[in-house]
């Protein structure tokens, strides 16, 4: 009988372990600029971590971002992140980090900033 107690009141706990460690994401965003330093608005953009693959655009400022469960892109993990638009095409690559919430900026617990730069081949 106090076994089953004991279980009963640590379920609650697990279950909130499990839906922590669900719903946890790894953000990766950036901006898509030109040589002149331009955000390139609509560029095509395909992020690659851990042979994980998300497609998105670039918004009108250029800047683009994804989430990936963190099973599929965990802390320092490389990602790798390319973009074109019409003729122009670029990549570039980051770590994914731990956000560092002291200041209580983060919402997602894993991210990474990666900035590329399209010019023409």
């Amino acid at each position: 009988m106090k076994k089953s107690k004991i279980a009963l009141l640590l379920l609650p706990v697990l279950a909130l372990f499990l839906i922590g460690s669900i719903s946890a994401q790894a953000l990766i965003a950036g901006k898509i600029y030109d040589s002149s330093y331009n955000g390139v608005d609509s560029a095509s953009v395909t992020v690659t971590c851990n042979s994980n693959i998300l497609d998105t655009n670039s918004l009108s400022d250029g800047t683009y971002a994804v989430k990936f469960n963190s099973s599929l892109c965990s802390a320092n993990s490389i990602v790798h992140v390319s973009a074109t638009k019409g003729g122009l095409a670029g990549s570039d690559s980051g770590i994914v980090n731990a956000c560092d919430n002291s200041s209580g900026g983060c919402s997602d617990e894993l991210v990474a900033i990666v900035n590329v730069n399209i010019n023409p081949p």
